[in-house]
């Protein structure tokens, strides 16, 4: 075998060439993507007619892992897309899933009285479901998936037909339905089946997190070729697996660690231990518990709840799923039935009131892409399905001012397809994005800017945002267009990743000079107290596993503020324990 390849890739390949199923488990900076790239590249050039099926948890991945390999016969795909295509033609199948999967409680939610999924002509799959209209989602899926494979041995017959090898990556983010469908039901002979990830990362709360319960053969990668030696340390101290790592280099750096607790993030940013650091805020990656608390440090918070929390497009997805009469009735009279009387107040302020009369049947038919706003893509010229066509003509005129105000004059004319032939056209382009420029610079709305766009500049949006503005987007327009333009541009700074912030979810398998956690934030499923009180329950077992991500982060210097004065003795004591003594400071005394 090729001394080149690395020894955990050796392994793997014999286990492959002994019809074994493996796990590769390695902590974080192991390099868990590049080794299942190379095993996914050596299999590939070994047996170049075989077909390798590899399944992810994100597109973003999907992307990367393609991009990483020059395979022939290879699909790489999420576990979603990949089971709704291989099930979508057995329609007969899927009802009949459908059926025994309600007459078994599997599900429960709004399931229409009498309903039966054979007298509908079709099951298709979207972002929501719809019973009676035969709209599944995600979860469905899954679930409808398991129960074919469990009963219809036909289908892993298909997929035994058609891949030699499937690997799963981030495992421990996968359901635990698709682990068992696999496993379960594949056949090793003529199916491989590897995993690779950390169930010390399994940071998503639909994961399996663990395969301790199957036989899998275990690959372990102890090398970390990411994080500084005291970075290192706390990451064993973290663990729970009893996985400890070792640098891979030969000269690793020490590093910092920096444990403060105390009510004030000032007195931390004025303590001698922290500037003698000499960083700056904007040095550091600021990881925070959620998106929301980061859309509001950032601002752009209007934009975020808009795409995220609407009051009104949470209605219409409750009454498509409750599948409610509101024939001839206008918003109000439907929130009247759905809420109770403080929270259909909020219907009669700001920003919902002028909607309250509206005729709900009009407003059925709307959406708004929660995944849209945070996917912009800063390759324009890349098509993104998710981004929404006024975020993508937000975008072109975003793309237009900034070219303008970085002098790059060329560009800026072949995208804002303006011409100059003489000095009065010269001087109008300027008058024109003068007007922009100061509107945009003076507070002004989304609204007033597209039109300033369109007016001054003669930026045509183009017929799908005519055509979504009139159609199912019409209520995303009359809320985003009153909105602050600034939020948006703040949104793309914060896309761009020019701001210092980030969600402690986004960054697992990101990696940072300088990480700042805050253990401030407060979210049911994460209980950093019980984490530091070791409670046992789920919440702070997840809170641990996101803590170790974000520790992980570190490349150089780790600081963690925990905002409480007086912690408990026993959690001063599992600080002290995981970060050493001599890196806690108490900023109410130590200053």
């Amino acid at each position: 075998m090729d001394t080149k390849i690395e020894e955990e890739v050796q392994t793997a390949i014999k286990c492959i060439e002994d019809k074994n199923n493996f796990i590769m488990e390695g902590g974080a900076g192991s390099g868990k993507t590049r080794s299942l790239s190379e095993v996914i590249r050596e299999i590939g050039q070994r047996y170049p007619d075989r077909r390798i099926l590899c399944i992810t948890y994100t597109n973003n991945a999907v992307n990367e892992i393609t991009n990483r390999v020059n395979v022939k016969n290879i699909v790489v795909s999420t576990i979603h897309k990949f089971l709704w295509n291989l099930i979508k033609q057995f329609q007969g199948e899927i009802k009949w899933a459908i059926n025994k999967l309600i007459e078994e409680e599997e599900f429960n939610k709004n399931i229409p009285e009498n309903f039966d999924a054979r007298k509908l002509e079709k099951i298709t799959y979207d972002d929501y479901v719809s019973w009676n209209r035969g709209v599944i989602s995600h979860d469905e899926v899954l679930k409808i998936a398991k129960k074919l494979f469990d009963t219809k041995p036909k289908l892993s017959k298909i997929v035994e037909g058609i891949y030699s090898y499937i690997f799963i990556d981030e495992y421990q983010d996968t359901d635990k339905n698709v682990v068992e469908m696999f496993l379960k039901n594949l056949n090793n002979e003529k199916v491989v089946i590897g995993f690779f990830g950390d169930s010390m990362q399994a940071i998503y709360n639909k994961g399996i997190g663990d395969l301790s319960d199957y036989k899998l053969d275990k690959i372990e990668k102890k090398k970390n070729w990411r994080n500084p030696n005291i970075v290192i340390k706390v990451g064993n101290n973290l663990r729970s697996d009893g996985l400890q790592q070792e640098s891979g280099k030969t000269n690793n750096i020490e590093g910092k660690v920096l444990f403060f607790y105390g009510e004030s993030e000032e007195l931390l940013k004025q303590h001698p231990r922290y500037q003698e650091l000499k960083l700056s805020d904007d040095d550091f990656k600021r990881l925070q518990l959620t998106k929301r608390s980061i859309a509001s440090a950032v601002g752009f918070s209007n934009l975020y709840e808009l795409y995220n929390s609407d009051m009104v497009i949470k209605l219409i997805k409750d009454v498509k799923e409750q599948n409610r009469d509101i024939e001839n009735k206008i918003l109000m009279e439907v929130v009247k039935n759905y809420y109770k009387r403080n929270d259909a107040g909020k219907f009669k302020k700001k920003p919902y009131k002028r909607f309250e009369n509206e005729n709900f049947k009009e407003l059925m038919n709307q959406k708004i892409n929660r995944d849209s706003l945070l996917s912009f893509d800063e390759n324009l010229s890349n098509p993104n399905p998710n981004r929404d066509e006024i975020l993508k003509y937000l975008d072109r005129i975003y793309e237009i001012i900034t070219l303008y105000e970085d002098g790059k004059i060329g560009e800026f004319l072949t995208k804002s397809k303006m011409k100059i032939s003489s000095i009065s056209d010269k001087n109008k382009i300027s008058e024109s994005m003068k007007k922009l420029l100061d509107g945009v610079n003076n507070d002004i709305c989304i609204g007033s800017v597209v039109e300033l766009a369109k007016e001054e500049l003669k930026i045509k949006p183009g017929d799908n945002f005519d055509k979504f503005i009139e159609e199912d987007g019409w209520y995303l327009w009359e809320r985003i267009k009153e909105i602050p333009f600034k939020e948006y541009k703040k949104a793309i700074e914060y896309l761009e990743k020019k701001t210092p912030y980030a969600t402690q979810h986004s960054v697992k398998g990101s990696e940072y000079d300088n990480v700042f956690v805050i253990l401030g934030s407060r979210w049911k499923k994460y209980s950093f107290d019980g984490m530091m009180l070791e409670d046992g329950k789920d919440s702070s077992k997840n809170a641990l596993k996101l803590f170790y991500v974000c520790c992980t982060r570190a490349q150089k210097n780790l600081v963690i503020f925990y905002p409480k004065s007086n912690p408990k003795p026993q959690i001063l004591k599992w600080i002290k324990e995981k970060f050493g003594g001599e890196n806690v400071i108490n900023l109410d005394i130590e200053k």
